[in-house]
């Protein structure tokens, strides 16, 4: 079923089914695929499959390959850290200082134009050599009203906020410091990328093709929230690493989102673009109704790593390994889970 389902949403499509048993070659439209063979083929007549018998195999769930999956970064990156390792670990929030164009609505010809931005995040050596001692991480996409660049707008940068990771128990001057041993390891922990992502909204139908699907986060557990949404030029879902999930408890129920543009008049599948946050972060509602799910804001805009974050992190890896919360064994009041409106 995983190798059919296309979009990695744990659901099926027609054209999923359609692609999985047409016949080769053939055009996934009109009498092609299994019941064109079932014609051509006496052996695959209408008898044979009435009496066909398909024993039932359990699946794993998506769910347990994710707590799998979890398990496995765990112990890559260590359990041996204690609290006098990441005391030092500093959580703030800042502006985001460069962001990637993903789309925008001039190609749907709307009278209000609005854009979405991703936020260009660092890698690999150039990641090594200017960020020895911080990192910062996506939280999702932004979306403002017209097309500039917030992160070069003066009135426009202090509304798209980044997450920045500091360790400052390292020594550092000016751009040469030591490595930190320990932020890697945090932010794994910590800060989770999601488990799947879910296509929430798409221009399909539009009258342009230059498309924009968008993406909602599902956390690896009732301990971690999405702040933000994601977003495609195509349906395949975007990649586990384009984001990162945050405890809960280090969040507060934000306020009402704020609408910013809706596609009224476009054609297509009716949406709408909210800011959810102080952050900027974006998310879609259905029609021009707002997103039905709960969003959040951080508490604090600067706080330390803590014994209680440590404490959480243990708890989710007993819960992988079916002990603490999470598990058969636990009480489900040990973690709020996430309230829906």
């Amino acid at each position: 079923m995983r190798r059919i389902d296309k979009s990695g949403t744990g659901m099926v499509s027609m054209a999923d089914f359609k692609e999985a048993f047409h016949k080769p070659g053939e055009s996934l439209e009109g009498g092609q695929g299994l019941a064109q063979l079932m014609v051509e083929d006496s052996s695959l007549g209408r008898a044979s499959v009435q009496n066909l018998t398909v024993p039932p195999k359990r699946m794993a769930e998506l769910r347990d390959l994710g707590k799998a999956a979890a398990a496995s970064v765990t112990q890559q990156v260590g359990m041996d850290v204690v609290m006098k390792d990441v005391k030092g670990i500093k959580i703030k929030t800042q502006v985001q200082s460069s962001l990637t164009p993903m789309w925008d609505s001039r190609v749907i010809g709307t009278r209000v134009n609005v854009s979405i931005w991703a936020p260009s995040i660092k890698a690999g050596a150039e990641k090594a050599m200017l960020t020895r001692n911080r990192d910062r991480v996506s939280l999702g996409h932004y979306a403002v009203v017209g097309l500039k660049d917030p992160s070069k707008d003066k009135e426009l940068k202090e509304t798209v906020m980044a997450l920045e990771i500091t360790d400052q128990a390292v020594t550092r001057f000016g751009s040469v410091g030591a490595a930190s041993k320990h932020l890697a390891g945090a932010i794994e922990r910590l800060l989770p990328h999601p488990l799947r992502f879910k296509q929430v909204w798409n221009t399909l139908g539009k009258r342009t093709e230059q498309h924009v699907f968008v993406w909602q986060a599902v956390p690896p557990s009732e301990s971690f929230v999405a702040l933000g949404m994601v977003t495609t030029a195509d349906d395949n879902p975007p990649p586990l690493t384009s984001m990162r999930c945050v405890p809960l408890r280090w969040c507060r129920p934000a306020p009402p989102p704020r609408l910013l543009w809706d596609d009224a008049g476009t054609g297509g599948k009716r949406g709408a673009l909210w800011v959810v946050n102080h952050m900027g972060l974006l998310a879609v509602g259905k029609g021009s109704e707002p997103p039905r799910e709960r969003y959040y804001d951080l508490k604090e805009e600067r706080f330390f790593i803590n014994a209680d974050d440590l404490a959480v992190l243990r708890d989710e890896v007993l819960a992988v390994s079916g002990h603490g919360p999470g598990s058969p064994h636990a009480s489900e009041s040990t973690i709020p889970a996430p309230e829906l409106v």
